[in-house]
């Protein structure tokens, strides 16, 4: 009798856990498709700012307006310089600073990349995503007064998913000098105007030829 109570206590203990655990798991892939269906709503925005910062040392900020776009990039340790590239819809001018002289390159027929907007991305199928939710944690916190899911596993590494949008955060990617790289985002929709597009003033760099790609 004894042994018989034992062992349904045994099987009563797996029973829950296994529960517990399919609970668990589901609430986080409801989590996921929530924050996906959320975040895709910007997706084809065309209007937007958004800056991104990270711990070593780049500071990027990206306008954008319909098919105008500038990017600017500023790298402050380890090559310090700046980077601006403006697109009018026509043609991309790239203005460059660096310590040891202005250039510029320009009339290149491309029109300037545009960034995808950092929202939560639930691709792959439903067993790809079966093993991230079980494998990862995810909690409600807050992030600079906004409310969040704080989300750690091998996928996302200390990740902050704002909860009303879907858009990231803050998140962890990559290491430099053996030390993990902090990435903050910051978005504005619907605000980029057209004097948000000034191109600095070209009589202050020397004309080159495009070789951008050999810098």
């Amino acid at each position: 009798m004894k042994n018989k109570k034992i062992l349904i206590c045994l099987v009563l203990i797996i029973i829950v856990s296994i529960s517990l655990f399919l609970g668990l798991t589901t609430r986080k892939l409801m989590i996921f498709r929530e924050l996906k269906a959320k975040s895709s709503q910007y997706e084809n925005i065309s209007n937007y700012y958004e800056r991104v910062s990270n711990t070593s040392g780049i500071n990027i900020e990206y306008f954008c307006k319909e098919d105008k776009a500038k990017l600017i990039i500023i790298s402050e340790k380890y090559e310090p310089r700046k980077i601006t590239v403006c697109s009018n819809g026509e043609k991309t001018n790239t203005y460059i600073e660096e310590s040891n002289g202005n250039k510029i390159t320009t009339t290149d027929p491309n029109k300037a990349e545009k960034p995808n907007i950092l929202g939560f991305q639930f691709e792959g199928d439903f067993w790809y995503w079966l093993k991230m939710a079980i494998i990862s944690n995810i909690k409600k916190t807050e992030l600079n007064g906004k409310e969040c899911y704080y989300i750690n596993g091998s996928y996302l590494k200390e990740t902050y998913v704002e909860k009303e949008t879907g858009l990231i955060l803050k998140m962890q990617n990559g290491t430099k000098n053996n030390e993990p790289i902090i990435y903050e985002y910051y978005y504005e929709f619907g605000k980029v105007v057209d004097n948000d597009f000034i191109e600095p003033d070209i009589s202050e760099y020397e004309i080159q030829e495009n070789n951008l790609q050999q810098m």
